[in-house]
């Protein structure tokens, strides 16, 4: 990695848990100039502007999470299993999460959903690959008859995100992880009561 891209990369790196917790409209260049150390040419010089680093730090705070989950998912064999983990990663892992300013597809979301098309274009391809991979582990389960086969995929992989979406939400405004917990204990028993053969 040649110095501009070891500066690209430090950048990323730096403001992505300051657009996590500041919010990707609140995070002011002054901001970035202070957490980063550099000036704002130093900034620009590798960025076109904002929205190109917010994009960045987006995606690098989605692949820190989801980079966890999937060493998790891919150790266990069964499908049922899987899931399960899935959802008991954001249980076990709240406090970190938190603390680094939350969900960044749930943030992303409510940040954009009105005044940045760039970064809710860039949360929806994110939610995408999410639902697709809860998908993917629901057909190979149902293909490997470890779920039954009448299992709706589509609308057992939203279910799964908006439990922890809004679990985490909940949780993270209250300070009371007892959301998450109970959207958890829902998805666990909804595995094994409905979806495991």
């Amino acid at each position: 990695m040649g110095k501009a891209e070891e500066t690209k990369q430090y950048i990323i790196e730096k403001s992505a848990s300051l657009f996590n917790k500041k919010g990707y409209a609140g995070t002011s260049i002054s901001d970035l100039t202070e957490a980063l150390g550099l000036t704002k040419g130093a900034i620009y010089g590798n960025f076109k502007n904002k929205d190109e680093i917010a994009l960045e730090a987006l995606v690098y705070n989605f692949d820190q999470i989801s980079v966890r989950i999937s060493k998790i998912v891919r150790a266990i064999d069964n499908c049922c299993d899987k899931l399960i983990a899935f959802a008991k990663f954001y249980r076990d892992n709240f406090d970190t999460i938190a603390e680094d300013g939350g969900c960044p597809i749930l943030n992303g979301a409510i940040d954009s959903d009105d005044g940045n098309p760039l970064i809710r274009e860039k949360v929806l391809s994110l939610l995408n690959y999410w639902r697709t991979n809860l998908e993917q582990i629901l057909q190979r389960g149902i293909d490997k008859k470890e779920i039954i086969k009448n299992t709706n995929i589509k609308k057992t992989a939203a279910l799964f995100i908006m439990l922890i979406e809004g679990g985490f939400m909940l949780s993270k405004i209250t300070g009371d992880s007892m959301h998450l917990e109970t959207a958890v204990t829902h998805l666990t028993e909804y595995v094994d009561q409905k979806l495991r053969k």
